[in-house]
């Protein structure tokens, strides 16, 4: 009885193991799913920070050449192809929707800048959480290695021999 105890016992005990082997492969395969997925989002976030970094150099360009169309020398250039008796009206008008692209140009600029910033933060924390799971995978691959050698060491070890029976 006390053997078919000790057998049962072995076997739950064995199964158990298994078990917390088994939960434990299951959370690094949810850590290495994760890791995965903040890799993936690091990069897209760069990309669409390239993206917005061009477009932020676009608008720059744009808004660097209305300026110089707004200087007075160049509205009055450009309107003197204008054949009017007006020429003033012309002048204004044309000044007015190079003032109207100015402002529109720097409203896109400053909601790109300000995307900028929030990408350049969220690349930051994305890029945390790429780090903290690469450590946590990197301290489970470290324990699974000393836990492995550990039991190897120990199957390794004789067990202490059994008392023969004495003869009376």
């Amino acid at each position: 009885m006390k053997k078919t105890i000790n057998t049962l016992s072995n076997q739950v005990d064995k199964l158990t193991d298994k078990l917390n082997q088994m939960e434990e492969s299951q959370r690094s395969m949810v850590d290495l799913e994760r890791l995965s997925r903040a890799e993936q989002r690091s990069l897209q976030l760069r990309a669409e920070q390239r993206d917005v970094q061009a477009k932020i150099g676009e608008l720059e360009v744009r808004l660097e050449d209305v300026e110089f169309a707004l200087k007075p020398e160049n509205v009055e250039r450009a309107t003197a192809v204008y054949g009017t008796t007006r020429p003033e009206e012309v002048r204004a008008q044309r000044r007015k929707q190079l003032e109207t692209e100015r402002e529109r140009v720097q409203k896109q600029l400053e909601q790109l800048r300000a995307s900028d910033a929030h990408l350049t933060q969220a690349i930051a924390t994305s890029d945390a959480e790429v780090d903290r799971l690469q450590k946590k995978l990197d301290a489970a691959d470290r324990s699974a290695i000393e836990n492995s050698k550990t039991k190897a060491a120990g199957e390794l070890t004789l067990p202490p021999p059994s008392p023969t029976p004495t003869p009376n």
